[in-house]
């Protein structure tokens, strides 16, 4: 099933690279980048986690986006943080996945308009320990497994270059057992809040 989902994902994307090369004409034009940072909340394992995602890549077209993504977890409290979390059942666990994303905005013309994203990569999750008994943490134990996700929501066109969105959606890891969480339950809803920018360049 996660393969199938990543065949689709590429897919798609090679279509949409594609088409763009296809519909290209000679001449300087703009190519236009983004820059989106988010915060929100992921279910796991029946909590709710904060999250902070980063994403940037370019424009194909005036509704369709390639880009990569980073999206940080918390699965447990860290040294000198003390926000409640326990999901994992060791001390410092995060996740983090990475990958590339397909981003759609239909209407884009319109000031507020639908998003709708599709994401397929790796997630790395593990925790940090600290071995020498002074402050900070000296070693990481990591594992990567298989990551794809979906999001819906809306877009508002601040101004040309600045959008606010909000997202909707859920992921899927392809984790096996690890700091008490079960396997593929690093996945799940998702929700974020989000800045981005766009800019031009000429090419």
């Amino acid at each position: 099933m996660n393969k199938k989902i990543a065949i689709i994902v590429l897919a798609a994307l090679l279509c949409c690279i594609a088409t763009q090369v296809s519909a290209g004409t000679s001449g300087a034009k703009p190519l236009r980048w983004y820059l989106e940072a988010g915060g929100g909340t992921a279910g796991i394992e029946g909590d709710l986690l904060p999250t902070a995602s980063v994403h940037t890549g370019i424009q194909l077209g005036s509704s369709v986006a390639v880009g990569a993504y980073t999206k940080l977890t918390l699965l447990s409290d860290f040294e000198h943080t003390e926000f409640g979390l326990s999901t994992a059942d060791v001390e410092a666990a995060f996740s983090l996945a990475t990958g590339t994303e397909l981003t759609f905005t239909p209407f884009s013309g319109q000031r507020l308009h639908p998003l709708v994203r599709l994401s397929v990569g790796g997630i790395t999750t593990g925790y940090l320990e600290n071995t020498d008994g002074e402050e900070g943490y000296e070693t990481a134990h990591v594992q990567r497994f298989f990551h794809a996700a979906a999001h819906v929501g809306g877009e508002l066109a601040v101004t040309r270059a600045f959008r606010v969105t909000v997202q909707g959606g859920w992921s899927f890891a392809g984790n096996t057992e690890t700091m008490g969480i079960s396997t593929g339950e690093l996945g799940g809803f998702e929700v974020v809040i989000a800045t981005r920018i766009l800019w031009d360049t000429m090419w």
